[in-house]
This record gives C-alpha cells, sequence and structure tokens, in this order.
C-alpha cells in the first residue's frame, strides 16, 4: 500500500445485515433447505491482524472455519465441501481483497472476498459468478 494506512480489522465482529446471501448461497450450491438455514444465522468474524499475518475465525451455528494468511502471498485452502483454492491477500487502498481461485478447474468457482472499516462498521463484499452479496458487521 502506497500512501494508506492500513486499517486495524482487529477485533470480534457479528453480522447483523447482509443484501442478497441467498443468491450467494445458491450459486455456491447449497441446497434450499441449507440456504434458509444459513440466511437466518448471524455468523461472527474474529480477526486478529499482526503485521502482514491475519487470522479470521468464522464462527456460525453448525461450524466454526478458521482461515490464515499472510497479505501478498498465495496459499491453499480447502473449503468445507472440499473444494481446492489459491487463496491471495492484498491490501488495495483501506480493503482487504482476498481473492480465491479453484485448483481444479470445474471444481468450485473463482470468488473476490473484500473488507473494509466505514463507518465503524466491518463491510464484507463477496463476488461470485454474477452475485455480489454485501454483509454488514459491527464490533461486539
Amino acid at each position: 500500500m502506497a500512501d494508506t494506512e492500513i486499517p486495524n480489522l482487529n477485533g470480534k465482529w457479528k453480522m447483523y445485515k447482509a443484501e442478497n446471501l441467498e443468491k450467494l448461497l445458491e450459486a455456491r450450491g447449497l441446497n434450499y433447505l441449507m440456504r434458509k438455514v444459513a440466511s437466518k444465522a448471524s455468523p461472527t468474524e474474529d480477526i486478529t491482524q499482526d503485521g502482514n499475518k491475519i487470522t479470521i475465525v468464522i464462527t456460525m451455528p453448525m461450524k466454526t472455519i478458521e482461515n490464515h494468511f499472510v497479505i501478498g502471498e498465495i496459499h491453499d485452502r480447502v473449503d468445507p465441501d472440499g473444494h481446492k483454492y489459491e487463496v491471495f491477500p492484498v491490501w488495495e487502498g483501506c480493503k482487504l481483497v482476498v481473492t480465491l481461485t479453484p485448483k481444479v478447474e470445474g471444481k468450485g468457482n473463482k470468488q473476490v472476498v473484500s473488507r473494509e472499516l466505514i463507518n465503524d462498521e466491518l463491510v464484507q463484499v463477496v463476488k461470485l459468478k454474477d452475485v455480489v452479496c454485501t454483509r454488514y458487521f459491527k464490533k461486539q
């Protein structure tokens, strides 16, 4: 990042609102019942930022997902459905942008997830295929 200060995303964040979440879950291939359950949940994201090292622990009613990465370095990740991704996190201005690219063609879809602070809230935008989902989190 050139002239922009890296934002402090540290903390526990609870989702209170989502736009277009059900369409995102459908694009991810979740069945109707799973989409309904997931769309009613209010997950938390516990973010730990230590220089370029970032850990994001996502806690949902049925599972917890832990992601570790270093800004600017490519990492391998397997999602809960078993799809293998190449993960590339970068700072774009004040946004943390993580691009997930499937390692096996036909197994998963490219996703771009950005997180930024807007008015003391964490705003997450997920782009998958032609679907854009925006989720809003308040610090706990």
